[in-house]
């Protein structure tokens, strides 16, 4: 008699416990997850009021019927209420390629890698199995995710151990329940493509720079195009494939689907040969190689070669300067050229000329010094008008009208214009 008396005893304070435990979880359900609840916005919501007090109903009713049945035959009823589910957080699980595998992304998950899975009537000893289905339903194995239980609302599964090598479109994840064998449900499951950066729109500036002077600077565009987000990753441009020099720049953030990015990189490249130069914008991450091709207009030369001619002043007065010597100067606003000897008769009305070679650029063109021996013979002469031309650049730097007069009577030494 004191057996049952402490198993009665023992019976109360067990059903006691379970009523305590139901009032409590149901709260839990009700109030603790609110916040997630209503973050599945657009989400039909089945986790209701009504819902829970079904469940509380059915569960008191179990107790009542398990009391009885103890009663009547000093044990407990072995058939226990079926679970329900009401909601599923998150229904749909994205993943995204990590080498040969696909890995859970937690980007829409309260707790990482954590799927919440909430109804009534769940039991520690009753918690489901979980297959793989493809997109015919076809079950292909059986998935590395344990079950645990939390509450008689509440189990948890953990997908950190799952990394779905055998994954194809379309997939799901489908429940196995021992209680309720067909109770449909499934978890589908969202391959989305990784990240991935596109670079396009480089600009350079300047456009068509000069070898060995302009400074180039790059802007370049990056785009993901991608699925997931790209975190922080380097892009590098080597501007001539012959130059191993290269400018780069890091990104400051991550990248996210669809978002584009002009990127500044630093510094700047001065390219030491002209022509038509080929280089690469690359990425750290192996994505795409951008080649682009940038037109270098060639270095301006540092040394000149400028041509003077003079031409006399057919008049009626001046004389051949053959007994004499006429010497010139270059000036320019940079520099002068030395002084160098004009050869020729200088007779009336012919033009003479003289070659400076390979001299340093003298700037803006300012006038021609003229220097005159007039010999033994003490002839004058006229000079009518000089031309003065920039071979090396083949440019034009005076045609000018002097009307000068030199010897005899006349100064030795002028310039013109």
């Amino acid at each position: 008699e004191s057996r049952v008396s402490a198993d009665a005893k023992a019976l109360v304070a067990d059903t006691a416990n379970q009523v305590q435990d139901l009032s409590t979880n149901a709260i839990n359900l009700t109030n603790a997850k609110a916040e997630d609840l209503v973050a599945q916005a657009g989400v039909e919501f089945r986790c209701n009021a009504d819902f829970v007090k079904r469940g509380v109903l059915e569960q008191l009713q179990f107790i009542i019927d398990d009391l009885k049945f103890w009663q009547d035959n000093g044990s407990h009823l072995a058939q226990k209420p079926n679970h329900a589910v009401c909601w599923i957080n998150p229904s749909a699980v994205s993943l995204y390629p990590s080498g040969n595998n696909w890995l859970v992304d937690s980007g829409n998950m309260s707790e990482k890698g954590i799927v919440y899975v909430y109804g009534y009537n769940f039991r520690a000893d009753a918690l489901p199995t979980l297959e793989l289905q493809n997109a015919e339903g076809q079950a292909l194995r059986k998935i590395n995710v344990t079950p645990a239980y939390v509450t008689h609302y509440q189990i948890n599964l953990d997908f950190a151990n799952e990394t779905f090598p055998d994954v194809t479109a379309g997939g799901r994840v489908v429940f196995r329940w021992p209680d309720v064998p067909d109770d449909p449900n499934t978890i589908n499951l969202t391959l989305r493509p990784a990240g991935k950066l596109q670079l396009s729109n480089p600009v350079f500036s300047p456009p068509s720079p000069v070898a060995q002077k302009d400074a180039v600077t790059l802007k370049v565009t990056v785009t993901n195009t991608g699925g997931l987000p790209v975190q922080a990753f380097t892009i590098k441009w080597q501007p001539d494939p012959a130059d191993e020099r290269y400018l780069s720049v890091n990104s400051p953030h991550a990248l996210q689907p669809g978002q584009s990015q002009i990127f500044q990189l630093d510094g700047s490249y001065v390219y030491q040969r002209d022509g038509d130069i080929e280089g690469t914008i690359s990425l750290s991450t192996g994505d795409e190689l951008l080649r682009h091709s940038i037109t270098v207009l060639p270095a301006p030369p540092s040394r000149f070669d400028y041509r003077i001619r003079l031409r006399t002043w057919d008049v009626p007065a001046g004389h051949a300067a053959a007994d004499g010597e006429v010497r010139v100067t270059l000036v320019g606003t940079q520099r002068s050229t030395g002084e160098i000897k004009v050869a020729g008769n200088f007779r009336r009305g012919e033009w003479e000329s003289v070659i400076i070679s390979n001299v340093e650029d003298i700037g803006d063109f300012r006038y021609v010094k003229i220097n005159y021996d007039d010999g033994d013979e003490d002839n004058g002469w006229a000079l009518d008008r000089i031309e003065v031309t920039n071979l090396t650049t083949k440019t034009l730097l005076a045609d000018q009208v002097c009307h000068q007069w030199y010897g005899n009577d006349a100064p030795l030494q002028n310039k013109c214009p």
